[in-house]
């Protein structure tokens, strides 16, 4: 579906003076291991994306123990496990109408690192149950914008090119022009030099840009 009903989109000039005064960054709050994570070789950037974006929101929101939901156990159920980062609907339909899949998908050998990732047992029990309410998309940098600093984390496809991983001093890479073919979740708006900045948490890892 298209964005939610009764959304307003703000304007260029109201996300800027929101970003201003807002009083702190998410990028604090969703920091370190238990939010970044390495995808390491198997390529499931979009699950990754996807179960990140949505453990963001649910900690928002005001619940107070968020479920580990293991982005590899979505990963087990798209196409078998083959996934890109421009397929991004394929992996919030899964969460929406699947959940989490059965443990011995989750055994499966794509899922080789669940357990390098600390996951386990229990983790499983809490989130096989989950499903996401709904999934919508975002079509404008301003509606994106809008949505996240109205506390949403979105699932973007980026283009990775040479300028992606030429990050400057604050941690951020210029634009780079492409089809997209990697999945981020984007956590934050920034004003750099006078342009609206996504702060996107990748799944490569900490060592990656500014601690992930």
């Amino acid at each position: 579906i298209t964005t939610a009903p009764g959304f307003r989109i703000w304007s260029k000039v109201e996300i800027e003076d929101f970003i201003r005064t807002k009083p702190f960054k998410r990028r604090t709050q969703f920091s370190g291991p238990n939010w970044i994570v390495n995808q390491r070789s198997i390529g499931s950037c979009n699950a990754a994306a996807a179960v990140g974006a949505l453990r963001r929101n649910m900690a928002i929101n005001g619940r107070n123990e968020v479920p580990m939901l293991n982005w590899e156990f979505v990963y087990a159920q798209i196409n078998g496990g083959k996934d890109n980062g421009s397929m991004l609907i394929d992996g919030m339909e899964e969460l929406k109408i699947k959940g989490a899949p059965p443990l011995d998908l989750v055994k499966h050998p794509i899922n080789r690192h669940w357990k390098e990732n600390q996951y386990d047992a229990a983790d499983y029990e809490a989130a096989k149950a989950f499903k996401a309410e709904a999934c919508f998309a975002i079509d404008s940098e301003l509606e994106l914008a809008t949505f996240v600093l109205s506390g949403g984390s979105a699932v973007v496809a980026v283009h990775v090119g040479n300028s992606f991983s030429s990050l400057n001093s604050k941690g951020f890479a210029g634009a780079s022009g492409g089809p997209g073919n990697h999945a981020v979740v984007v956590d934050d708006v920034e004003l750099i030099d006078g342009q609206l900045a996504f702060d996107m948490p990748n799944s490569w890892g900490l060592g990656w840009g500014d601690s992930g």
